[in-house]
């Protein structure tokens, strides 16, 4: 491959760009099937009720690692102008988890608890404290969407009841008058919680966004670089294979 920079040309990162693709269209739509609209059609922050008006839903996104959903949530969440922030608090209305491993009851509420700006809670506190405290600051901040990464490690906890556990508590999390939409997002192994607890699963849309193919998916990835290359203000020769060699060296991970 051959890239030609133009002399003196400042060359900015393709990082910056915002490329659609399918996991960030899907994110996108049903994301906004559980907001509520106002009366001139826009999304605001507050979340649709189901079941009576009982209790909000969640999404599940569950792709191999490297795949890109993190970037596809984290691009939907911060365009979202319903979501990007609070005038109370001044801080966005949605929260960022990352869950630790290997994860507990207690310790996936801790951190959610720490990325509130809430340290300090003892580990030795009751999960039943823990989670109430959850619950009421979520409330405090006015978070309406909570997104917890690397959600396979709820299925990977260290025994069934652990998972089964932290799977109704988030389901408690969708009920009440502070409920919040969840959005778990993880590899593989997410989709395991069907076999915990269907009726968290229920709750929950999947999307699971197909791999690449050969046959049908090159040209779209010739397009990306050349989008790529024009927002860098460079020309490239690219190989006939490249796009064919880009998809067999992703080869995805569970």
């Amino acid at each position: 491959m051959t890239i030609q920079v133009p002399k003196g040309k400042l060359v900015q990162s393709p990082r910056d760009m915002d490329v659609s693709n399918e996991r960030t269209d899907a994110v996108q739509k049903h994301l906004a099937r559980l907001l509520q609209v106002d009366d001139q059609d826009r999304l605001t922050a507050e979340p649709c009720r189901f079941a009576a008006d009982k209790e909000t839903r969640g999404i599940a996104v569950i792709e191999a690692a490297g795949g890109g959903k993190t970037t596809a949530i984290r691009t939907v969440l911060q365009s979202t102008s319903a979501l990007k922030m609070n005038p109370e608090t001044g801080l966005p209305r949605y929260l960022e988890i990352q869950i630790p491993s290997p994860a507990t009851h207690k310790s996936v509420g801790l951190a959610i608890l720490e990325a509130t700006g809430m340290s300090g809670v003892s580990s030795n506190a009751k999960a039943w404290e823990i989670w109430g405290a959850v619950r009421k600051r979520l409330g405090q901040m006015g978070i309406k969407v909570l997104w917890l990464d690397e959600a396979q490690d709820l299925v990977m906890a260290q025994s069934a009841n652990e998972t089964e556990t932290t799977l109704r508590t988030i389901k408690t999390l969708m009920q009440g008058d502070n409920a919040v939409i969840p959005i778990l997002s993880g590899t593989r192994r997410l989709g395991e919680m069907t076999s915990f607890d269907p009726q968290v699963s229920r709750r929950f849309t999947k999307i699971a966004p197909s791999d690449l193919d050969h046959s049908t998916d090159q040209d779209d990835i010739f397009g990306m670089i050349d989008g790529y290359c024009d927002e860098a203000g460079i020309t490239a020769r690219l190989p006939d294979d490249l796009a064919g060699r880009l998809m067999t060296g992703r080869r995805p991970t569970s």
